[in-house]
Formats: structure tokens, sequence, C-alpha cells
């Protein structure tokens, strides 16, 4: 059996290489300090503390502007100026208006409105059209938070201190933001709805447009409007005098809505009012055919019989807040 092998630690020598004789490297800052360099420079630093308060320059003018011959600078306001204009834009658009008893429209205006009439009678329209934006003007066209959807509104026309106007008995919008943002903002009374529009367009030219809404807000009365419209002739302004002219041309809605809103202004105790600023209707004949109609009915009004109707290609509106 062979012995172990044995190892001698002692024929190893532990040596250490030479020390260079270099200096040492300089620090990043360029300076190098001992410990009590750096102790006596914290000591003056926690001793700023005492000193007075001095005007500081400021990076922007937020806040207070910097002080001028050693006076206090006073706090100062910055103002800024903001787009709050609300813009729709709306295409195939129908009208369709029918004459009402005033009995069953006055019991929904507030005490403050006259109705106005058209030869004698009262008069009531559902509006029925695709919005295809909804935005903020300062939001470059087509960029619209809600998309585009159907919205069909059933409206009254009124007059206060001989200034003519819209009153809105119910708009019902596919979409719960704009609805909400509608009745918020507007002071309309607004409902979310399930809406679907058919544009059947050829070349550019839009032929006829099927038209669905159906209330579905809960806690509301139940809604649905269906139509299939069209135009009927080449649009234009509306004629001096006409139905169309009374219905159609006006920039002024009422509301009796008690929340203060930027966009409606206080003319009388309990009733605001807000102005839409677009360029003038362009209207045609329409062939319509409303299937079924139930808008009047959840609020007494009787909507029967075939209406008067018109088209319109479509409109650009905006809102501003009112300074």
């Amino acid at each position: 059996m062979n012995a172990p092998v044995r190892w001698k630690f002692s024929s190893f020598r532990w040596t250490s290489a030479p020390v260079r004789s270099e200096k040492p490297k300089e620090r990043s800052s360029g300076v190098s300090r001992t410990t009590s360099e750096i102790r006596s420079r914290a000591a003056r630093t926690s001793s700023m503390s005492s000193m007075p308060d001095l005007p500081r320059r400021r990076c922007c003018s937020f806040g207070r502007r910097p002080a001028r011959n050693g006076k206090t600078p006073r706090a100062t306001r910055v103002r800024m100026r903001m787009d709050t204009a609300l813009t729709t834009v709306g295409r195939a658009v129908l009208f369709a208006h029918w004459p009402v008893p005033a009995a069953q429209l006055r019991p929904h205006l507030p005490e403050a409105l006259e109705l106005d009439t058209h030869e004698g009678s009262a008069w009531a329209s559902v509006l029925a059209f695709e919005v295809a934006e909804a935005r903020p003007r300062a939001l470059p066209a087509g960029l619209s938070p809600t998309g585009a959807f159907g919205e069909a509104t059933l409206r009254t026309y009124v007059r206060h201190d001989g200034d003519p106007g819209v009153y809105f008995l119910s708009l019902d919008a596919g979409t719960r933001v704009g609805a909400a943002a509608l009745q918020g903002a507007m002071g309309m009374p607004c409902y979310h709805a399930e809406t679907t529009v058919d544009i059947d367009e050829r070349d550019g030219v839009v032929r006829s447009v099927s038209f669905r809404s159906r209330r579905s807000q809960a806690g509301q009365p139940p809604a649905t409007l269906r139509a299939t419209y069209g135009p009927d002739g080449e649009p234009a302004a509306a004629e001096p005098g006409s139905l169309a002219e009374f219905c159609v041309e006006r920039r002024r809605w009422f509301t009796d809505t008690g929340k203060p809103s930027p966009y409606l202004s206080r003319v009388a105790p309990g009733l605001r009012v807000g102005e839409i600023d677009r360029d003038p209707w362009r209207v045609a004949p329409a062939e319509a055919t409303v299937e079924r109609n139930s808008l009047g009915r959840a609020l007494g009004i009787d909507l029967d019989g075939p209406p008067t109707a018109q088209y319109s290609p479509g409109f650009e509106s905006a809102v501003t807040a009112r300074r």
C-alpha cells in the first residue's frame, strides 16, 4: 500500500507585490477633502438656516413675482384663456313636426315661458340624426371621445320676453357619457337609449336613412322611435315665414334646471337660457315614414298622423361658455 502524500507547506512562500510610488487618482469633482474639511463645510451649511429670508426669483410666472426695489412681492393670479366650447357635428337630420293642442304642452313649461305659435297652432317636433362628432372644440376634427351615435329629441317652441327659442321635452342619446354630459352642462332632460342609424349613401349622396331608438335608462318611462326618411329635393335655406323657418331657425334653448352651468345664463327665477352658434340650416322636403313614435306618449302629448317633414344633410354647431 502506497504511503499518503504529505505536503510541506513550509516550502511555499507568501510574498506581496512591491508597492509602487504613484500619486493617488483625483476624484471626479477635482477636489479631495479631509474629514475635518467635510465637517467644517457641513457646519457652515447648517448655519444658513438662521439667515433671514431673501426674495427668490422663480423660473416661471406662476405664484409670486420677483421682488423689485426691496418690496415684498405680492401673489398674482395667472389668467389662462381656455377654449371651453363644445362642438357637435351631425348628419342625416330628420325634422318631423306635428300641431299639438296647447293644453298638452303648457303643463311641461316653466311659468316664465309662453308657447310660440305658427298660424295659430303650437307645434312639437322630433329630430332624429346621427351625431358624427361630439367633442370640445380644442380637440382636432375627427377625434370624438364618444364616437358616433344616434340622437332623438322632442321639443316645442317658446318665447321669453319676445325672444324665440326651443324647450326640450326629452333627448335620447345612444351614449351614456353623452347623455350625462348634456344633462349636466346644458340642463336638458337626457336619457340613454339604444340607437342605430343606417345611412344608404351612394356616390356621396344620401338616398335614405333608417333610424331606430329605444330608451333603456332605468327608472324612465319607455320611449321608442322608428323612422325611415330621405331627401325629396335639393337642400336650401328655409323660406321666410314658412313652418320650416319657424321650427328650425332657433338658436336659443331654455331650461328650468336648478344647477348652474357655464353654458347657461339665468334670465328669470328658475329659468336659464343657452345659445348655439351655427350656420343657417339648409333643408329640403323629406319623404318620411314614422313607423313608431312614443316619445310624446310618455309625456301625454299626442303625435299622431303623418308629420310635416324636412331633411338636412347635416350641421356643425358650437356651444360656448358664457362669460
